[in-house]
């Protein structure tokens, strides 16, 4: 009975140990907003899936209370990953 609750306690420490580091593995893509005035604003989100049918489908994007309009977007790939840059009008 010992050894079955045992190896339970040990098995569901694991079992976090994972999703721990699961979670921290995850990727993380940056978003550089462009704006107009060449300033820069970014972000990152879980999914590059997440950012893309919003910026199609959004008339315009709100940032620091200043409301902009989609021109283009560029894929970034660099040492450090992909990131995506969006520009704004």
């Amino acid at each position: 009975m010992i050894y079955l609750v045992w190896f339970g306690i040990m098995g569901l420490i694991s079992l976090v140990l994972v999703m721990i580091f699961h979670t921290r593995k995850k990727p993380h893509f940056k978003i550089i907003w462009l704006l107009p005035d060449e300033s820069i604003h970014e972000t990152t989100v879980q999914s590059i899936d997440e950012i893309i049918p919003l910026l199609h489908s959004v008339q315009r994007i709100s940032i620091h209370n200043l409301s902009y309009r989609y021109r283009e977007s560029e894929l970034m790939i660099d040492e450090d990953g992909f990131s995506l840059a969006v520009s704004l009008k």
